[in-house]
């Protein structure tokens, strides 16, 4: 199938060394490669579908094997790849430091590889030759598969292949291919446990346990693996650096912050309070964002893996049946809000101090119609029998019955998220008349279940809890005898937005309670006090999501090796046909889903759905001609043909050409595409949020008769809206995916060369570039700003008053037809934008062999980004990110590796370059100019986030028999992270940690 054999010797081992810290093969392979090339195994790489080409320097791959996989000390897959300088640049990579709990994060408890920065989406994964089903939970709208749910354990190599192969492989292979080949064919018993720890004061315990075990008859053979894996939580507490990271905090409400509409009152604290700050209002209770956060969660997985294969005269019949399930937890900081509530809230009546506080402020900043109610003898009467009735009496008054309150909820938004993946393979395999043919069915699915174990707070039930309006029967006192009067014009109570609630619109008539209307006990919410009262449990809801991801798959491919002879040589072929159907099915809890009335219905939150099949018919072949004795053409094709946009054709050339025994130049060229993803284009609605800057403006924009102007856009009045001049209030947004997307389209160019000295000594170098075509958009604040624009520009817009004038899941703009404002906005993915990256990739490989101190290994790999070209939307600039920052141009690894009899070591360095801070582009949401400029930053002239070098060290000793210990330390010299002030975590999290030290020990019994 998907991949060719060719024998194992040292130029071959000198390749797969082109690694990070994790390469390469132990000395004791080194030996026998050198000793005994030609007696050992062929070793089956990716890159073809002609079983047994030699293709020998001809593909810049990386290859992964059982012993580097030992030595590396990781723990997981992500582990695994996430140091290799062919999977750096940008937030491509991702692992559960990555994860959130909104609808547009890293799904919680999941990983996933990216090649050359490019989206793992864009990132073919493999196991075994074969695809994977996609987790049925996207990374906002970009589909992966779910590395999580592979075992490390069962893994026997990885192979990379960091170049476009659609036409081997067909979509998504835009940046390469990494294929999981699993282990089998194993006969023996072995059991392994693993303990690793940070050597900081807080507990990030890892435990890995294992079990091996396989059997052979005459001529079958039973593989099966069994592994468990643990993980603690590192909270942002268990590292200072982080909390300090955000000083600035924001507000928060369990120490409420309290004013009366029309810009009168106070913002109270408390004693507990972390920070005050002096506003126009008076003290303001601070938080800090931070303190709520998980570096990553608690994590936990039980994987297994069987194969079975036997052996029949004509055939091979092989099977492969993989089972994997983990639960992890995830937290994002409390959501803020800014509310309307009742002065007869017994909270507020509860709290003396609060009323004084209130009182006292707003008597202070009264306007000319200064209201004498707010009395000394108020104030001080507080304490008195009927002193807080009477106050209430005066805040009713004056505030018709109700205030204003500023703040965020007590507890941090946790969801719980469970995910099971099982994987059937059948097939057979064989030989006939010269020809090599594979045939087999593939099923894979995935199920996620998330439930929110605190923190969020259906926003119905909040606002009528905050007002008295929500009765235990069910009932809401609005409308006629209910507690909310309409007294005339003037703003209203609209529970479907935030709160423009303003004397002379409606009042809140106390004297109307769910007790004196029959209607059961009120269901109150109590703001004050912490938020800590009895009760307010029922407010809040799990805000269920399950999802499900199926793909059936069958392919045949037949080769040849020797199909017909030419003058250099014979000319080899592969020739192959697939189908494969794929759904998937993301459903939120009907509470959770965006409605008319809002975008939110649970605060601050939105659930995610997507609903979508399809089926594609894959034909691809493969031809390799010796054009003369030292030079090899290949040429590939494959066309797919999808049911719902289309298909799609995509051609690989690739040249070997060896002019001595020691130099090999090697150069490709192919074209490759990205089906839309099943999360794009069966999307339902997904809840984000934008602003629309209006202060730079083209004038094809501007209408003073029809509104359309840069004042009215923003804000309708032409004033600053929360002190920010020429941009809109922040927009609940909804993000919507198409069924009308096309495929993105890629083109690959690379050169390279490999030399060697000798032996023991090679190098190798390749240069390569993608140029990448139609991109989904994933939506950013460009992106969105583009998207009104273009509306406005083609008149492409709703005129309205109210959020229910632009039907939820309907793209499109909602402009207020009275004052020209955008309120709302409906983005829907598109085709747009472009990337062009380009880079050089080098290695170097030297083995020693000694008589008396037992054989070294010298390994060095690189990759320098020279270019990564960017543009995200029509109207937005071209984006040059070679440099800054997360995209480092320099990644390197590097070190040495010695053994000797039972002793294996190694010594290896992971470096990172230095690279520019995101500084006023602000792409990545980190501090404001002016927030830098409180602790004496310059946004426009920030240093570079520095390099990085970590030291990694591994000791082991195989006993006789194969029982192994080893001992592992990452960051040996406990190096810190780089400081960046481009994100609120002070840490570029893809491309650094905070774990610090970390030192795990191992040993595995073989029986």
């Amino acid at each position: 199938m998907n991949v060719m054999n060719r024998k194992k010797h040292p130029l071959a081992i000198a390749i797969s060394a082109a690694l990070s810290g994790l390469i390469i093969s132990t000395s004791a392979l080194a030996q026998s490669a050198k000793s005994e090339a030609e007696a050992l195994e062929e070793v089956v790489v990716t890159g073809t579908h002609i079983k047994g080409l030699d293709l020998e320097g001809a593909l810049p791959a990386v290859q992964i094997n059982r012993d580097d996989i030992k030595a590396s000390g990781a723990k997981s897959v992500v582990d695994l790849l996430s140091n290799l300088s062919v999977t750096g640049g940008g937030t491509g990579t991702f692992s559960t430091s990555n994860a959130g709990t909104q609808s547009g994060d890293t799904p919680v408890g999941a990983s996933a590889v990216s090649l050359r920065g490019l989206g793992t989406s864009s990132t073919l994964t493999l196991i075994n030759g074969r695809r994977a089903a996609v987790s049925s939970f996207a990374k906002g709208s970009e589909s992966f598969v779910d590395v999580n749910s592979i075992p490390l354990a069962a893994i026997e190599r990885v192979e990379i292949l960091p170049s476009g192969a659609s036409a081997t492989y067909g979509a998504d292979a835009v940046a390469g291919v990494i294929n999981y080949i699993m282990r089998e064919d194993y006969e023996g018993t072995e059991l392994t446990v693993d303990y690793g720890n940070s050597s900081a004061s807080s507990d990030e315990g890892e435990y890995n346990v294992n079990f091996l075990w396989g059997k052979n008859t005459e001529n079958t053979n039973t593989t099966v693996i069994i592994d468990y894996y643990e993980r603690n939580a590192m909270a942002y507490n268990d590292r200072q650096r982080l909390i300090d990271a955000d000083p600035w905090g924001s507000s928060r409400s369990p120490f409420v912050d309290a004013w009366f509409v029309g810009n009168y009152g106070n913002q109270g604290t408390d004693e507990d309070c972390p920070m005050v700050n002096g506003t126009s209002f008076g003290p303001e209770c601070r938080d800090l964002p931070n303190a709520y956060l998980n570096v990553f969660d608690d994590f936990e997985s039980l994987s297994s893996m069987v194969s079975f294969n036997a052996d029949f005269e004509n055939f091979t019949w092989f099977n492969e049946l993989m089972y994997s399930t983990t639960e992890s937890t995830g937290r994002s900081t409390p959501s803020t809000w800014r509310l309307n509530v009742a002065t007869d809230n017994p909270g507020l009546q509860n709290d003396t101090d609060l009323i004084a506080s209130v009182l006292d402020s707003n008597r202070g900043d009264l306007d000319a119609d200064n209201y004498a109610g707010f009395t000394d003898d108020l104030i001080n009467g507080l304490g008195t029998p009927g002193g807080i009735d009477d106050a209430i009496f005066e805040m009713d008054n004056y505030g018709d019955g109700f205030m204003r309150i500023n703040g965020r909820f007590p507890d941090a938004r946790e969801f719980e998220v469970e995910s099971e993946t099982y994987r059937l393979v059948t097939g057979l395999k064989g030989e006939a008349q010269g020809w090599s043919w594979e045939t087999a069915l593939t099923y894979g699915h995935n199920e996620n279940k998330q439930r929110a174990s605190q923190g969020y707070y259906v926003r119905e039930m909040i606002q009528n809890g905050l007002l008295g309006t929500l009765c235990s029967d069910g009932t809401i006192l609005q409308g006629s005898g209910g507690r909310i009067v309409d007294i005339g014009d003037g703003d209203t109570i609209e529970l479907d937005n935030e709160p423009p609630l303003s004397p002379g619109g409606q009042y809140i008539d106390t004297s109307v309670t769910c007790e004196n209307s029959g209607n059961g006990d009120t269901l109150w919410y109590d703001p004050f006090n912490g938020q800590q009262t009895a009760g307010n449990d029922i407010f809040k809801t799990e805000a269920k999501r399950s999802g499900e991801s199926n793909m059936l798959s069958w392919d045949l491919t037949v080769s040849n090796p020797e199909l017909f002879e030419m003058p250099a040589g014979f000319a080899a072929a592969a020739f192959g046909l697939e189908y494969r159907k794929e759904d998937i099915e993301d459903t939120p809890a009907g509470i959770t889903v965006a409605n008319d009335q809002t975008n939110d219905p649970v605060w601050n939150f939105a659930g995610t759905s997507a609903d979508y099949d399809r089926q594609s018919f894959s034909a691809f072949f493969e031809v390799m001609t010796p054009l003369a004795e030292n030079l090899e053409l290949t040429f590939a094709g494959r066309y797919d043909e999808y049911d719902d946009f289309g298909s799609d054709f995509n051609p690989m050339v690739r040249l070997r050409y060896q002019p001595s025994d020691s130099l090999i130049l090697r150069a490709n060229w192919s074209t490759s595409f990205r089906a839309p993803s099943l999360s794009q284009a069966g999307q339902g609605t997904r809840l984000t949020s934008a602003t629309f800057v209006c202060d730079s403006l083209s004038s094809d924009l501007m209408n003073p008769v029809a509104g359309a102007t840069n004042a009215n856009f923003c804000d309708g009045l032409g004033t600053a809206v929360d002190d920010i001049d020429g941009q809109s209030e922040t927009l609940n947004t909804e993000e919507l995916g198409s069924n009308q997307l096309k495929a993105e389209e890629a083109e690959t160019f690379g050169f390279g060369l490999l030399y060697k000295f000798n032996e023991d000594i090679s190098v190798t170098a390749d240069w390569w570039r993608i140029e990448y075509d139609d991109l989904v958009s994933s939506f950013t604040s460009d992106v969105e700003q583009s998207w009104i624009e273009n509306a406005i520009r083609q008149g492409d817009y709703t005129l309205g008053s109210n959020l229910s004038d632009l039907d939820s899941g309907t793209a499109g703009v909602l402009i207020d037809d009275s004052t020209g404002e955008i309120i709302d906005s409906h983005f829907q993915l598109y085709n747009t934008g472009f990337q062009n990256v380009e880079g050089v990739d080098l290695t170097y490989t030297q083995y020693i062999d000694t008589d008396n101190y037992g054989t070294f290994t010298l390994l060095f790999d690189a990759s320098y980004l020279t270019e990564y070209e960017e543009l995200v939307c029509e109207t937005c600039d071209v984006d040059q990110l070679a440099g800054e920052f997360s995209y480092a141009r320099w990644k390197a690894n590097g070190g040495i590796r010695w053994s000797k009899g039972g002793w294996r070591a190694g010594l290896f360095a992971n470096y990172v370059h230095s690279y520019n801070e995101d500084g006023a582009d602000d792409r990545f949401g980190g501090p404001t100019e002016t927030e830098l400029a409180e602790i004496g930053k310059d946004v426009n002239n920030l240093s570079p986030v520095s390099s990085w070098t970590v030291w990694d060290l591994n000791i082991g000793y195989e006993f006789e028999g194969g029982s192994y210990f080893s001992i592992n330390v990452d960051n040996l010299f406990d190096r810190e992270a780089p400081t960046t002030y481009s994100t609120y975590d002070g840490v570029d999290f893809y491309n650094h940690n905070v774990n610090g030290r970390f030192i795990s020990a191992g040993y595995t019994h073989v029986f």
